[in-house]
């Protein structure tokens, strides 16, 4: 009885917003989050902003996914806020998010960041799953968004200054 071959999984890139992604991102980032409007400006904004940015999963130059940060203060500690990430349907169980995360959190660290956080809704066991798997942790449960018409959210962190090697591609990276 033969076997047949695995189906490789293709390799993720991830790289900086360019100008070219914004398109893509803006529709990306519209079906994934309803009630966000302006995305095309908001992408636009983080190509050259020092204090927030967007990162892009590519396969194959083509844009799978997308990561939206901030740099903040909380207190004496500096944090690298995900703002947003979104992995198109048809593309999620490959590794994009990991890969958003393991580029977010060579930003991070760049930028001396002592951790990572973000906010996520308490339904979206999936996506709750995922920032596990690469490190995160619930800090707070039942938070009030920001926006009155969301759910309930759960804030979950990732410190970086113990996890480092749940991201293997921190060292290896060029930001």
């Amino acid at each position: 009885m033969s076997s047949m071959p695995m189906a490789q999984s293709p390799e993720i890139l991830c790289r900086v917003l360019e100008h070219k992604d914004v398109p893509i991102v803006a529709s990306l980032f519209c079906s994934a989050f309803v009630s966000l409007e302006n995305e095309v400006s908001r992408a636009e904004e983080r190509i050259e902003n020092e204090v927030s940015g967007a990162v892009v999963a590519t396969v194959d130059d083509q844009v799978i996914g997308a990561l939206f940060f901030d740099l903040k203060f909380e207190g004496y500690r500096k944090a690298l806020y995900i703002e947003q990430v979104a992995v198109f349907p048809h593309c999620r169980r490959l590794g994009a998010c990991s890969s958003l995360l393991d580029w977010s959190a060579g930003v991070a660290s760049q930028f001396g960041c002592h951790y990572i956080f973000l906010l996520v809704r308490n339904e979206n066991v999936d996506a709750i799953s995922c920032y596990e798997r690469n490190g995160f942790v619930v800090r707070d449960s039942g938070v009030i968004a920001p926006r009155s018409e969301d759910p309930k959210i759960i804030r979950m962190e990732c410190d970086l200054t113990s996890t480092r090697q749940l991201f293997p591609g921190l060292l290896r990276q060029k930001l």
